[in-house]
């Protein structure tokens, strides 16, 4: 097999040949990523084994995504097993389903590894899919079994490095070329603060998400919405009075800011192959719509999903953009 640059298609293929199990392999993870291979996996798999890094620095640094990946191990929980295993010494990155295919090579499971960045990849079959699997025997038992209830506590423990975490993505976003867009987006850290600084029912429970101290797992919900509020409020100046003059001492009903609804769902669908640079801007529209239900554009099917989040954000995003702080 010959190498390839194509790191989406070639994943793509092993996916869609998986019959009844599937080993991902990638010491960073993130939620689009994630999404890829939900969207992409036959309901006939059965098993799911993630073998990753869980290192705070990673997620200080935003290089991965642990929030998603207990969303990902949530979401399949009820529909197939789900075994996570951890090494802080991991660096292999492949894929290695039981359909007779894999691939090995540079990539992450991050969007940097499928879409942005320069990386090869190797479509594996045949004799050496058995390779693959002799060095998968091999190197599972140097790797940890990681229960769902310690990647919650290690979640619990990042929240205290917020922090820290804010002022690395500061010195970052110093350096960083601006986002995609007619302009730069503010930070979750310029979001922060203003919740903070105007205290009201709705910024009080923007900010509860926003840290973590609600306990439900949603920070990445919120700030993918925020970032996602800001891109189209660029493109649609039109709706940010109506946005801003919204009352911010109730729940936020978006149906009732006239072709709102309408004009955001046209946006969303013509923005799904945008992503944001990470680590300060990590967005993607094609993530937002898996977890919208239909009433706002999504294919989220079952619960409300991102709904809650995706609406508290909108009144405080556009005061942010209008230069209210």
């Amino acid at each position: 097999m010959s190498w390839s640059q194509d790191t989406k298609g070639t994943l793509e293929q092993v996916l869609s040949t998986c019959r009844q199990s599937l080993l991902l392999c990638s010491p960073f993870l993130s939620r689009w990523a994630l999404d890829f291979v939900s969207d992409r996996l036959p309901s006939s798999v059965g098993r799911v084994e993630v073998w990753t890094r869980l290192e705070m620095r990673d997620w200080i640094t935003r290089a991965s995504d642990p929030e998603a990946l207990k969303d990902f191990i949530e979401e399949h929980t009820n529909s197939r097993q789900v075994v996570l295993r951890t090494s802080r010494r991991l660096h292999a990155k492949f894929l290695l389903g039981d359909g007779g295919f894999g691939a090995a090579g540079s990539a992450n499971l991050t969007f940097g590894g499928l879409s942005a960045n320069l990386e090869i990849l190797r479509l594996v079959s045949g004799p050496e899919t058995q390779e693959l699997e002799a060095y998968v025997q091999d190197a599972r038992p140097r790797l940890t079994v990681t229960p769902v209830s310690y990647l919650a506590r290690f979640l619990r423990e990042c929240e205290g490095k917020r922090p820290d975490q804010a002022a690395l993505v500061g010195i970052i976003k110093e350096y960083s070329p601006p986002p995609p867009g007619p302009g730069p987006l503010e930070t979750i850290e310029v979001f922060d603060a203003f919740c903070l600084g105007n205290p009201s029912y709705l910024t009080a429970k923007a900010l509860s998400i926003s840290t973590g101290e609600d306990h439900n797992n949603r920070t990445g919900h919120i700030h993918q919405s925020f970032f996602a509020a800001q891109r189209f409020l660029q493109d649609n100046p039109r709706f940010i009075e109506p946005l801003a003059a919204v009352p911010l001492d109730a729940d936020f009903d978006p149906a009732t800011v006239p072709g709102f609804v309408e004009a955001w769902i046209a946006f969303l669908n013509a923005h799904l192959d945008e992503v944001g640079e990470a680590p300060v801007y990590p967005y993607a529209f094609s993530s937002i719509k898996r977890h919208l239900t239909e009433t706002y554009g999504g294919s989220r099917t079952g619960g409300g999903g991102w709904n809650p989040p995706f609406r508290t954000v909108w009144p405080i995003a556009a005061r942010i953009v209008r230069g209210e702080m």
